[in-house]
């Protein structure tokens, strides 16, 4: 349950790894004789994969300073700690005027939903506080959605879980219209 955990089997449903993925972390790797430091997205190669060699040990998990909003919501088959059907994180950056949206357990790895990303800011300002209708955070999630691959399983059908992407994404949007930020 650790980030280390997480980066560690890159397991795409663990919770951590679409935080790290939206946020542009960077992760830090030591061996006794060198230490390397990766880009998240450069960091998680393959399903279950990543980037560190044997005589290496994750260190440290170094993730920028965003002004702006910053949220998380997963689906799961019960109210309790449980593995995620679905999950997705939400990085509103106000001063550079982007957002930034990573889904977990919705394909083989943690994907970034760069298409719609780019399609938003091409929609709206994204500078600031956020000015966004309900139609266009409905839009946005429909649009993310099209970029995960899901598949069935013993914990939901890939139906479901395009569906709950979906969901999460937009109502993860409007959720940042509402923030402080």
């Amino acid at each position: 349950g650790s980030l280390g955990g997480n980066l560690g089997t890159c397991s795409p449903a663990g919770d951590g790894l679409p935080v790290l993925s939206a946020c542009d972390a960077m992760v830090h790797l030591r061996s006794a004789e060198s230490s390397r430091d990766f880009s998240i997205h450069d960091f998680m190669i393959g399903v279950k994969r990543n980037a560190r060699r044997s005589d290496e040990l994750i260190t440290a998990v170094s993730i920028p300073l965003i002004a702006g909003f910053q949220g998380y919501a997963k689906v799961g088959t019960r109210n309790a700690m449980v593995i995620s059907v679905a999950s997705a994180c939400l990085v509103h950056d106000s001063v550079a005027g982007n957002v930034r949206l990573a889904f977990g357990a919705v394909a083989p790895t943690v994907v970034r939903a760069r298409n719609a990303e780019a399609w938003l800011a091409n929609a709206t300002s994204l500078r600031g506080k956020l000015d966004i209708s309900q139609r266009l955070a409905q839009e946005f999630g429909r649009r993310a959605a099209e970029e995960c691959s899901p598949i069935d399983d013993h914990r939901s059908t890939a139906a479901y879980r395009r569906h709950a992407v979906a969901v999460l994404a937009e109502r993860l949007l409007l959720r940042a219209i509402t923030s402080n930020t």
